[in-house]
């Protein structure tokens, strides 16, 4: 579209245009000319006019950034013609200098796009055009150029392959030096123009500007372009020149505080070279154990004594403890262990490794630890000005900042990571400094200073965020008894702010170290303080420190229980004066772990519980996460009702209604919270009512099914929304409702019942694939006459599968065998008659499909670890010892070697009678009475399936007496001559074998007549 300029012009500036029709038909005309051989260098050209208006040049700019991104590779769908793309790449290097901060921003956005690409084979002159434009003279030209080298160099150094790699290394070598040369002149013009009488800000900030530039791609180069550091001088001195350049430049910050600009430009300066040294330690760990003690005392200086503290800002104190923390924590850097060997061979660490080593123990010396757990306690840790009046005047925004901040953005978050840092790795040295800090603030009342009261909390902090450190050399019970417990006590307003955070301690310490004995004082504590006429900041933290000391292995239900009432009522109240969604998640979370711990001991206070959920969900209603947390509470409350929750279907039966109706959003979120307690609500229901079979409709929804057809597919989006893993779920919902509603159910679902065991048999994991057979080996369980005919099409799949070899997991494979082995045990007729027509569709017989079957048991038997499985497989096989068949005939010998191995494995003697007993039957009868006699708590579903396996045949025909009977049945079918010389075929080390497990009035047919 050559001739298209003018068109292209004009449709930009419609697409610009504050008319929402010259809007649209803009942006429909630039759509359609996307996949038009030319559009991209018409852009271009258009960009680099510039006397086009300003939007339109970067409108330009932006749709061929795009077009970068989706058609630039050669094997995209219409990529950008070769020609083209020489036009593009010819055109940007001649435009580098533009005024405009927007375009400059989106033109860098593009090179590094089209350099990650082409640089430098398809495009070699991109780096020497922009290394001659960074040592020009001209302002405008070198900052431009400076900033797309940097983003081009980033683009670059992102790239992992060994030929990039190598590409990199080899750039860093030639530039290395040229970038250092220039981000020294430029730090030396800075202190140039702050000498002069009058600063000119604008020269400043550009020079700044461009030294932030060079460093910028200087940390690159020394993070990712340099492959030994002990060979080459120059990273080394920069890295070395750093440290005393970030001394300087904070100092140089405070002369210049008055001029807002600067400031901001050399704080990000120092963020820069903090930055590169951080990435040099995290990178090159190794090869940063020179510049330890260095980067030790920096950050020392800065964040520990006075005149450094007075040079700090947030992010700069906060790179600075993450440097600390990255030292400290380092691997390579902990002390060596000498090894002995059995050969007496010692293991020696490397030497960079012991002189790390000798750096950290110089430098960490008892005062220095000392000095900073003190600073970062009672300097770093102490609440600010701002903390306190949100404390006061939004404890909810208080308390969510407090428990969401990650250190490497919050400075608090960040001195917590770096006090415990040091206190794991020196707990003997600190250990007594954070006693010692307790002891001194312990006399502390209510009516001291606010600055000492605010020290006291933050020593408690520190005690509380250390409970695991200070396991030995703190006895919290004695602190507990003789202190915190007075501590709660005190009603003095300004003492709030350390009642709130003894309450936090105590659920920090539950876990810890704290007497069983003194748990039913603590319970005492936190459910008093929840009652409403406390503030609401330390009934938020009593609820969660209530939730610790619930949710602990040492949790005494009969201590808690007096208190139960109280806490779920108040807990009720809370959550009612709660308004962030935060802490309402938090105030739901609390209830469903009490409902977990108390289990039954809830349900005379379900009533309480239930009461504000209707509203609260309403009102949640664009708070997915909250809805989510109340299906996960309502959840654990049907698991610990039991069959009650069935008083509870009107609420539960409508919210799980909504949350899995993927015509709806709430589904993407809610939907597998929802579908854990649809199954707990079948789990513990007594029968299927009307409601519960209407809610399975949602079922097709959720698997992604349309209506179910002969000729219909999946369309995977219900399913894909809620999360692939929840598809075994889906099945033992499914699975649960045949059980619980059995031919009623069956008889208004079977259609989607079917549906989505076939279509999911090919198109899910092997667990996935588990969960649809067990459904399938429960419809030919509960129905063996109806069942086989129901599954027809699924059955089709297996055996499919089963002689076209297509499953080799074993598991799955014995999944399958174990459905055919019921279906003939159970119904022989349905399935010769189901062979007949499955081998008349694939033009063979039925003897051969029906041998080819036999034989894949024999071969797979051994593969078979399950004991049921094995023992169906064997009743299986005895049924088919009496069939007239040719394909059975010949497999006679085998059929009774399958027969006796299982025989062996199903098969035990009682030690008292010395006669034989089914270990399966045996076992399945057991169990039920050892959960009797251990008062197990049974869900009505396990009622349901032992009613139903109780009838299995399984359970209750012993194999080794069924196939004696078989084995008369076949003397009786084939005759006794012809029974002979099937008898004849046996190997007779498997016909001693079998001896063993028969009557002696069978033995005559077994054995030779003399």
């Amino acid at each position: 579209m050559e001739s298209g300029l003018g068109l292209v012009l004009e449709a930009l500036r419609a697409a610009v245009s504050q008319d929402p029709t010259l809007l649209k038909q803009g942006e429909a005309h630039l759509e359609e000319w996307e996949k038009e051989v030319g559009f991209y260098s018409l852009l271009i050209r258009i960009y680099c006019d510039k006397s086009v208006e300003h939007d339109v040049r970067l409108l330009a700019l932006t749709l061929t950034k795009n077009g970068v991104d989706s058609r630039w590779r050669r094997t995209a769908p219409d990529t950008i013609a070769e020609e083209e793309k020489v036009l593009i790449r010819k055109c940007l290097l001649q435009y580098l200098a533009d005024p405009s901060d927007q375009i400059t921003r989106q033109l860098g956005e593009l090179l590094s796009r089209i350099a990650r690409q082409d640089c430098p084979k398809e495009w070699p002159d991109l780096i020497p055009t922009l290394t001659e434009n960074i040592q020009v003279s001209e302002g405008l030209i070198q900052e431009r150029s400076l900033f797309f080298f940097y983003r081009t160099f980033k683009i670059l150094a992102s790239r992992r392959l060994q030929k990039d790699r190598e590409v990199f290394y080899e750039l860093t070598s030639k530039l290395f030096v040229l970038l250092v040369r220039l981000w020294r002149q430029f730090q030396d013009h800075f202190i140039q123009l702050l000498q002069k009488g009058e600063l000119p800000v604008n020269e400043c900030c550009q020079t700044l500007r461009k030294s932030k530039a060079c460093l910028k791609v200087l940390r690159l180069m020394v993070v990712h372009g340099v492959v030994r550091f002990n060979t080459v001088l120059e990273p080394l001195t920069f890295i070395s020149d750093t440290f005393p350049e970030i001394r300087f430049l904070a100092g140089i910050r405070l002369k210049v505080l008055e001029v807002p600009a600067i400031v901001e430009l050399v704080e990000k300066l120092i963020s820069v070279h903090l930055k590169t040294v951080t990435d040099v330690q995290t990178h090159h760990p190794i090869n940063f154990v020179p510049f330890i003690t260095q980067s030790l005392e920096l950050v020392y200086y800065l964040l520990f004594t006075d005149e450094g503290n007075g040079k700090l800002f947030e992010k700069f104190a906060l790179q600075s403890l993450n440097l600390l923390r990255c030292v400290i924590k380092c691997e390579e850097y902990k002390p060596p262990v000498t090894m002995t060997s059995a050969l007496k061979i010692d293991i020696t660490p490397p030497p960079q490794v012991l002189e790390a080593c000798q750096a950290k123990t110089a430098f960490f010396s008892a005062n220095v630890l000392c000095d900073m757990c003190r600073k970062l306690v009672t300097h770093y840790m102490i609440l600010s000005k701002t903390e306190l009046i949100q404390w006061e005047e939004d404890p909810e925004e208080f308390l969510k900042e407090e428990a969401e901040s990650s250190y490497e953005y919050s400075l608090q978050e960040c001195v917590q990571v770096v006090f415990l840092t040091l206190l794991n790795e020196y707990r003997l040295n600190l250990a007594p400094t954070v006693v010692s800090m307790l002891e001194a603030v312990q006399n502390t009342t209510a009516s001291a200073d606010e600055r000492s009261l605010l020290i006291k909390e933050a020593v408690y902090k520190a005690a509380g965020l250390a409970a695991h450190d200070l396991y030995d050399a703190l006895d919290f019970d004695a602190w507990f008894t003789s202190h915190l417990i007075g501590e709660l006590s005190v009603t003095e307003q300004r003492y709030e702010i350390v009642r709130r955070r003894v309450i936090w301690l105590l659920g920090n310490w539950v876990s810890v170290k704290l007497s069983f004995d003194l748990l039913p004082t603590l319970y005492k504590l936190l459910v008093t303080l929840l009652d409403p006429q406390e503030k609401l900041a330390i009934r938020l933290t009593a609820a969660e420190s209530l939730k610790s000391a619930v949710d602990e292995l040492s949790f005494d239900e009969a201590a808690f229980s007096p208190y139960l009432s109280d806490a779920v009522t108040r807990l009720q109240q809370l959550l009612a004066d709660s308004k962030e969604p935060r802490t309402r998640m938090v105030v739901i979370s609390v209830m469903s772990v009490i409902i977990d711990a108390v289990k039954q001991g809830i349900r005379p206070h379900v009533g309480v519980l239930v009461h504000q959920l209707p509203q609260l969900w309403m009102e949640a209603s664009s708070e997915g996460i909250v809805q989510g947390v109340i299906i996960d509470m309502l959840t654990q409350l049907v698991r610990s009702l039991g069959y009650l929750s069935a008083e509870l279907h009107a609420l539960l039966l409508p919210i799980i209604q909504m949350a899995t109706d993927v015509t709806k959003s709430f589904h993407v979120h809610l939907g597998e919270g929802a579908l854990d307690l649809w199954q707990s609500v079948l789990l513990h229901s007594t029968g299927l009512s009307p409601d519960l079979l209407l809610l399975f409709r949602n079922m097709s929804g959720v698997l992604g099914l349309g209506t179910p057809t002969e000729d219909s597919g999946t369309s995977l989006s219900g399913l894909m929304d809620i999360g692939s893993e929840s598809l075994p779920l889906c099945f033992k919902i499914i699975e649960s409702y045949i059980v619980l509603g059995g031919a009623d159910f069956l008889q208004a679902s079977s259609e989607i019942v079917v549906e989505a065991c076939r279509v999911y048999m090919n198109e899910v994991r092997q667990e996935g694939q588990k969960a649809i057979l067990t459904v399938m080996e429960r419809v030919v369980q509960m129905f063996p006459e109806g069942g086989p005919q129901l599954l027809v099409p699924c059955l089709e799949v297996i055996i499919t599968k089963l002689l076209n070899k297509e499953e080799t997991h074993s598991p799955v494979l014995s999944k399958y065998l174990m459905i055919f082995a019921r279906v003939m045990f159970q119904n022989f007729a349905f399935l010769l008659q189901f062979l007949q027509k499955f081998a008349t569709s694939v033009d063979q017989s039925v003897v051969t499909v029906f041998g080819m079957l036999i034989d894949i048991w024999s071969e797979r038997l051994d593969s078979m670890v399950d004991l049921q499985q094995r023992k169906m497989t064997g009743l299986a096989i005895a049924a088919l010892l009496p069939v007239k068949d040719d394909c059975v005939i010949e497999r006679f010998g085998n059929l009774l070697n399958m027969c006796v191995e299982v025989l062996h494995d199903t098969t035990d003697t009682d030690e008292n009678t010395g006669t034989f007993y089914d270990v399966v039957c045996h076992n399945f009868y057991t169990t039920n009475q050892e959960d009797i006699d251990n008062k197990k708590v049974i869900t009505e579903e396990a009622v349901r399936r032992k009613n139903v396996d109780s009838h299995d045949p399984l359970f209750n025909v012993k194999l080794y007496q069924y196939v004696s009977v078989q084995l008369h049945s076949a003397h009786s079918a084939h005759g006794e001559v012809a029974f002979a010389g099937l008898v004849a075929t046996v190997d007779p080390v498997i016909k001693e074998q079998l001896i063993e497990f028969l009557p002696q009035d069978l033995l005559p047919l077994l054995l030779p007549k003399t």
